[in-house]
């Protein structure tokens, strides 16, 4: 098993604690190790030095305790974090979009009443209100609402 090269810095730091603590016990020292198969370790480390009658560290001991599932756990619980977020966002995104829309048709429905007899306004008009019925109907075909983001992020939890 050897020192990952992740852990290099945070092997310099234990050392130095270690030397400043002399005997007593160090807990809590974070160290990724590479195991024999090629596996990587998260492990923390609770080390102490082993001191001579001079006083002088000649080596080290301690234990360490494998706490790599738990990160992975940890990693997987902040994406599912991350996408609920994503999911949340984009599904108020989607309801303030929903809602321009709606109030750009209520006024054009306003303005039809006062549009001059024009064929060009007319075209117009009709032309803007294609343009929010096929951004509504976008929305609709792809299931993008609070509601559908919602619950799509909430069966990604569940598996």
């Amino acid at each position: 098993t050897f020192v990952h090269a992740d852990s290099a810095a945070a092997n310099s730091d234990a050392i130095r604690r270690i030397h400043s603590a002399k005997d007593e016990v160090v807990t809590g020292i974070p160290m990724r190790f590479c195991a024999a198969n090629g596996q990587v370790l998260d492990v923390m480390m609770t080390m102490k030095g082993v001191v001579n009658t001079d006083g002088a560290i000649t080596g080290y001991q301690g234990t360490a305790h494998d706490v790599t599932a738990q990160r992975r756990m940890e990693k997987r619980l902040l994406e599912a974090q991350r996408l609920e977020l994503f999911g949340e966002l984009a599904g108020g995104v989607a309801h303030d979009f929903n809602n321009l829309l709606g109030l750009i048709l209520g006024n054009l429905d306003e303005l039809e009443a006062h549009l001059p007899p024009s064929i060009e306004a007319h075209r117009t008009y009709r032309a803007a209100l294609q343009a929010v019925s096929r951004s509504q109907e976008v929305f609709r075909s792809a299931g993008i609402d609070r509601g559908t983001l919602q619950g799509c992020i909430g069966q990604a939890h569940d598996h």
